[in-house]
Order: structure tokens, then sequence, then C-alpha cells
């Protein structure tokens, strides 16, 4: 069995570690939202949502909705990107212990005009084998 101040210290470091963990994560932010199409007010589906700069960065659901977690407190430039839209940058200021909400509308991109040309190839009437007919008479 362990003596008094063994077993209290051993406590007294347990508490230790538990209030710098929870100090940690309080120290930490997350921003959430949407992301929807200005034309249409659709949810933008699987489009990218990241934090320029970092390793921070997910992907909205079947709804739009994102959520970036464990974002440490300063001020980012958020990027919102999809293929069928222009991307959208967005500055953003977070506190220790926030939740921000930052719902983002997205400009679908317009497409320039396509030009697709062809050359048709001539029919070879000689493709360079030779023909030759033969009937029984001849084989024979």
């Amino acid at each position: 069995m362990r003596s008094f101040p063994a077993r209290f210290s051993q406590i007294l470091f347990s508490c230790f570690l538990f209030l710098l963990a929870g100090k940690s994560y309080a120290q930490t932010a997350t921003i959430r939202g949407t992301v929807s199409s200005q034309s249409t007010g659709e949810s933008v589906l699987f489009g990218v949502v990241h934090l320029e700069g970092t390793g921070f960065g997910v992907q909205t659901d079947i709804n739009g909705f994102y959520s970036l977690t464990k974002i440490p407190a300063g001020t980012y430039t958020m990027v919102a990107q999809h293929s069928s839209f222009d991307s959208v940058h967005v500055t953003i200021t977070i506190k220790a212990g926030e939740i921000a909400t930052k719902n983002i509308v997205m400009k679908p991109r317009t497409l320039k005009a396509v030009v697709i040309s062809a050359k048709s190839q001539e029919t070879q009437e000689n493709p360079g084998v030779s023909k030759t007919t033969m009937d029984r008479k001849d084989i024979m």
C-alpha cells in the first residue's frame, strides 16, 4: 500500500492533467454553417471549405452543411470551392471557445463557349492490300 504523500501526489497530478486537457480544448473554436447556390438557393453538395494556409478543411454534406472543429483562435481566410461554382474567400475572426456560424453563398460558374472541330478522313479505296478473285476451276 502506498503512503499518503505518494497517493496524494498521484491524485494531484491526475487533476492537473485533467485541467490541462480542458484548458487546451477551450483554446480552440468551431466554425460551421451551410453553403448554398446564389441562383437557386439550393445546398451545394460535396463542396470543400478550408482555412487558407492551414490543414483545416472539410467537405460539405448532402445538405450543404460543414463544420470545422478544433480551430485555434485567430483570423483566417476561409475558402469555399466547388467545380460548378466560383470560389468564395471570406475573412473570419474566431475566439477561443467560440462556435461561429458562417453561411456561404456561391455564384454558379459561367461556362465560356466551347468550339469542337473535326476533320473528316477520306475513305481509302485501296488500303494497300491486294485482292484476288478465284473460282473453283482456278483452285483445282
